[in-house]
């Protein structure tokens, strides 16, 4: 395994996340130490805005040059830089005006601009390509939403740890000046909701570009800081809030640098099964909701609980509900996959793959049931036929084996249509196929009509072959001692070699009194 120097230097954009990272920090510093003290604001916020520009021209031209999801994510996550410009714009103009800056608690473009950021960047995030980490990939249904149901799971997961910890440190960072300002508390709320999807989307799915998205969650996690950062300052009414600045900077420059990097084509096998890890993704938010509901309950016990804890507990819990409904349907999805497996896994077990007729296995296992029946069952006759395409050999040497499978599979379904449905047809090996009439429908009848349909004229690429088949036939009945299915089987191979000796097409009935030795025991 290798070390962490190793790993550093594979990552792909690692040395250009850290150069993105302390380029902005530099700018500032130098602007902090070298600008006249009137201007630096200015200067900062200025810098903001061209950054939020050329992030978004950046992230678009990079996007445009892919397709599909990829193309998309990138676009989305330029979108969340532009939108960030025109408030930077407005603090730049304030600041050369010398005037208040926009107040979070007054300004509607404080509160649209970070709901904007939020709604482009959360899209961004459901859109970067990833697979299920637990199960194999193919497994995601679409016809059934599979493909979708995980983000809308990832969100409420996110929703139901942010807000189970904002009930648990309310009294840490809420108070009434916060209340008043619905833009400091989306912008303070929003962005931990963002870094939480980014960090389970890691963690609990499995990301076709990691370094991508880690470079993302680098970015929204200085996001977070800054906007907790920034509001404190605000709030407090310093005039030092511009440097904080930088901290929206970064993330930008990050965004940059993972729309650069390449996602593989072809997601790589998945580790080792992490069972434990899948436990804890399930428990996660019911965890998390549990310690806010006893924070709460604690409270209500002091009396010093009150309606907003109330309501926020209540809003978790039905989102837990929410949740808890998307996981339901994902287990009667894995189910409904399951059942669907084991009735494909006994179909190939039972059934000829060339012809889709039933095999030895399921034709000799019907026939010991028929033969069951026919002790209990008066007046009951079952019938035994031994198909054998004649001259069959002659196709494959002729016409190669790709044109005697087609033959077979003609074959098969014209014995199939010849016969009811209640009746098994089977592929014994090679140009062998049986038929077990059980249901009593006349034995030479269907013998002679299997012949005819059988010499028709068969058509296999442009050329036209005639076939035709010996047919031995067996038939026994309640009156006939209890016998066992290999025993009718031999019979009626050997009448079926009887009727080749007899010429091509021919039919050999036997009607079966088996010798003492064949007879089984009384049941």
């Amino acid at each position: 395994m290798p070390n962490s120097s190793q790993w550093v230097s594979r990552v792909p954009g690692f040395w250009s996340g850290v150069l993105a990272t302390l380029l902005p920090l530099a700018t500032v510093t130098t602007v902090r130490f070298l600008a006249p003290v009137d201007f630096r604001a200015s200067v900062v916020y200025f810098i903001g805005v061209l950054v939020g520009i050329a992030t978004f021209l950046f992230t678009v031209s990079e996007g445009m040059r892919r397709t599909g999801r990829e193309r998309w994510w990138r676009i989305l996550l330029g979108c969340s830089a532009i939108t960030t410009s025109p408030l930077a714009l407005d603090f730049f103009v304030s600041s050369l005006r010398r005037t208040n800056p926009p107040h979070p608690a007054s300004s509607t473009l404080f509160l649209s601009s970070f709901v904007l950021t939020f709604g482009f960047l959360l899209a961004a995030l459901l859109l970067l390509p990833s697979e299920p980490r637990f199960f194999a990939p193919d497994r995601v249904d679409k016809e059934r939403g599979g493909e979708h149901r995980w983000r809308i799971v990832l969100v409420l997961d996110s929703l139901i740890l942010v807000g189970s910890a904002a009930l648990l440190t309310r009294q840490l960072w809420l108070t009434e000046r916060w209340l008043d300002s619905p833009a400091l508390t989306f912008m303070v709320g929003g962005t931990p909701i963002l870094v939480t999807v980014a960090i389970l989307s890691v963690l609990f799915r499995q990301p076709r570009s990691p370094p991508t998205a880690w470079l993302i969650c680098a970015g929204l996690s200085t996001t977070a800081i800054s906007s907790a950062t920034f509001s404190r300052l605000v709030m407090s009414g310093s005039t030092q809030a511009y440097l904080v600045t930088v901290g929206f900077m970064v993330p930008l420059m990050l965004y940059c640098v993972a729309a650069r990097i390449n996602s593989p084509p072809v997601l790589q096998p998945a580790g080792r099964e992490r069972p434990g890890l899948e436990r804890f993704h399930s428990l996660l938010p019911y965890i998390a909701l549990s310690g806010a509901g006893i924070r709460v309950l604690v409270e209500l016990a002091k009396g010093n609980v009150d309606y907003a804890d109330m309501m926020g507990l209540l809003v978790l819990g039905g989102l837990a509900m929410v949740r808890q409904m998307y996981t339901f349907a994902e287990v009667r999805a894995l189910v409904a996959d399951l059942r669907a497996s084991q009735r494909q896994l006994r179909h190939q077990a039972l059934h000829d793959p060339l012809t889709g007729a039933a095999n030895r296995t399921l034709f000799t296992q019907r026939l010991e049931e028929a033969l069951e029946q026919l002790i209990t069952t008066k007046g009951r006759r079952i019938s035994l036929m031994f198909v054998d395409l004649d001259d069959f050999k002659k196709v494959n040497d002729t016409l190669g084996h790709a044109a005697g499978d087609h033959l077979l599979q003609t074959v098969a379904a014209r014995i199939s249509n010849a016969v009811r449905p209640s009746n098994t047809v089977a592929r014994l090996g090679g140009d062998e196929f049986g038929v077990l009439l059980a249901d009593g429908e006349p034995a030479e009848e269907v013998a002679r009509r299997l012949t005819s349909r059988l010499s028709a004229p068969c058509e296999v690429d442009g050329d036209v072959i005639s076939i035709r088949a010996s047919i031995g036939l067996v038939t026994t009945d309640t009156f006939s001692p209890p016998i066992r299915g290999e025993t009718l089987l031999r019979v009626a191979d050997s009448a079926m070699y009887e009727a080749k000796r007899a010429g091509e097409g021919s039919i050999v009935i036997n009607r079966y009194f088996p010798p003492i030795d064949d007879v089984d025991s009384p049941r």
